[in-house]
């Protein structure tokens, strides 16, 4: 007996969203053209029961259907609103605020501009959303320099909540960009004159809350140096295989070794050069190492880097 129940339990909520559905699908039509709709779906529910279950599965189902359509007044008072019969699903649903934001939403398109200014001042006065009237006043000039980086037209409208998302993901972005280079830069190139100055994280969060000390330049100039590093050393990265074979490589040559083997005396007059020259080689391969590499290749990465920032500079 349970399990009936229970299958029956099932079957009206079924049924209950089903009918919900149709009163919205089918609002605009005639409430002779909703009654037929809604009549078919509960014969096709009661077709599923046996006969000895029908009338409970009705009196159930009477018990959830909501007694209200998508032909709500939206504009009405709230004593008006609460003078109206509700069902005991219709008030589980009006205190589910998931279901009301879902029945605003599918009844959004059908209103009037002056409802949907209504409604959003109302939501705005106790915090549930911004009103029409109420977004922040963008300075002019600051709004026209990112709209044009953004490659946006003067008529489109800045969301500030997902402007602030996007400045949060570029910040954290550029923050950690100007630890990881920076920490990379001294340990490639520790004699070198090019050193940062300020945290970036730092200099833009006194910035932004209005510091008198910090000025724009200040961000700028910090951004510039980070942005000339980090291209330089990624452009390094393609000119390493050249540099490192320049400075480096270039000494074992067999050309290179077989002029510093005739320019050199002694070896032995009856020592053929070609045993001159594998002597010179090995002598000079003593000092190929892991750690005599590494060191090479970041010295060639370093110079080739630090000469493109300087000529960026100038």
């Amino acid at each position: 007996m349970a399990e009936t129940s229970t299958d029956r339990a099932r079957l009206v909520a079924t049924t209950a969203n089903r009918l919900r559905l149709i009163q919205v699908d089918f609002a605009d039509e005639t409430a002779d053209v909703r009654a037929g709709y809604l009549a078919d779906e509960v014969q096709r529910a009661i077709s599923k029961l046996p006969p000895d279950q029908r009338e409970a599965f009705v009196e159930e189902l009477r018990q959830r259907f909501p007694t209200w359509d998508a032909r709500v007044d939206l504009t009405s008072t709230p004593a008006q609103a609460a003078a109206a019969p509700a069902s005991a699903m219709d008030a589980r649903e009006l205190r589910d605020p998931s279901f009301l934001v879902t029945r605003l939403i599918e009844l959004a398109p059908g209103l009037l501009p002056e409802q949907k200014t209504a409604l959003s001042a109302r939501l705005a006065a106790v915090g549930l959303a911004v009103s029409t009237g109420g977004g922040p006043e963008w300075p002019a000039p600051a709004l026209k320099i990112l709209k044009t980086k953004l490659g946006l037209p003067d008529a489109d409208n800045l969301d500030a909540t997902r402007t602030l998302e996007v400045l949060t993901e570029l910040v954290a972005l550029t923050t950690s960009l100007d630890q990881l280079v920076w920490s990379t830069w001294r340990q490639i190139a520790a004699k070198s004159t090019l050193k940062k100055q300020n945290i970036l994280q730092r200099t833009m969060g006194r910035y932004i809350v209005g510091d008198q000390d910090v000025a724009r330049a200040n961000i700028t100039q910090d951004v510039e140096k980070l942005r000339q590093l980090t291209a330089s050393l990624v452009a390094a990265i393609g000119q390493i295989g050249r540099q490192f074979m320049q400075r480096h490589l270039h000494k074992y040559n067999p050309e290179e070794i077989q002029a510093i083997v005739q320019s050199e005396k002694g070896g032995g007059m009856f020592v053929s050069e070609e045993v001159k020259c594998w002597r010179k080689y090995k002598e000079l391969a003593r000092g190929l190492d892991e750690a005599t590499v590494e060191s090479e290749i970041q010295t060639a990465v370093a110079e080739y880097a630090e000469g493109l920032i300087k000529g960026l500079s100038r």
